[in-house]
């Protein structure tokens, strides 16, 4: 799981941590990120929520690898997006569904290492906040590295090929009965 979480950290938190630039890649100007960045708060809240409700509902296995794939689709899709020059309308509520999936994944990966380490859950849950931290570092470099060398609009397929490795770490079930 900590791998996954850092992989996601990586992927996802490098799409939020350039928002700004990607935002101006595709749509020319920043105008609108006051308002995307609300978007993106107000869907966040309700999705920690869903994320929790999704978890207690389907269990943390599935409802991990439905969100990590949802995850990975809609960050998919707006890297696509970045190939032409979308309505601001498509991209603002491609940037709410990512942002529905991004914010509702902490219920599930949380879950899921508590179960995989019943006997030491708060260690497994610093363990894991940790790697979120650590993949939170690595989009920030990252993520300047594509700004500098590639553009902005390279920083979300790079993200993608990382959500969809911590969709690949965090598919093989975990040793609980939980299932």
């Amino acid at each position: 799981m900590v791998a996954a979480i850092f992989l996601c950290g990586a992927g996802g938190l490098m799409f939020y941590s350039y928002l700004a630039p990607i935002t101006v890649g595709i749509l020319g100007s920043e105008e609108l990120l006051p308002f995307i960045l609300l978007v993106v708060g107000l869907v966040g809240v309700g999705s920690a929520l869903l994320g929790g409700n999704l978890t207690d509902q389907i269990g943390s296995r599935r409802a991990r690898i439905t969100v990590l794939g949802g995850h990975a689709a809609t960050l998919g899709i707006l890297a696509l997006l970045g190939c032409f020059t979308p309505p601001t309308w498509l991209f603002i509520a491609a940037v709410g569904f990512w942002a529905l999936f991004a914010w509702a994944l902490n219920p599930p990966m949380q879950a899921s290492t508590i179960a995989a380490a019943p006997e030491a859950p708060m260690t497994a849950v610093a363990l894991n906040i940790s790697g979120l931290y650590l993949g939170t570092a690595a989009a920030g470099a990252i993520g300047g590295v594509l700004l500098d060398h590639f553009g902005p609009l390279s920083i979300p397929v790079v993200g993608t090929a990382f959500l969809a490795c911590a969709l690949l770490a965090a598919t093989p079930p975990i040793p609980t009965a939980e299932r």
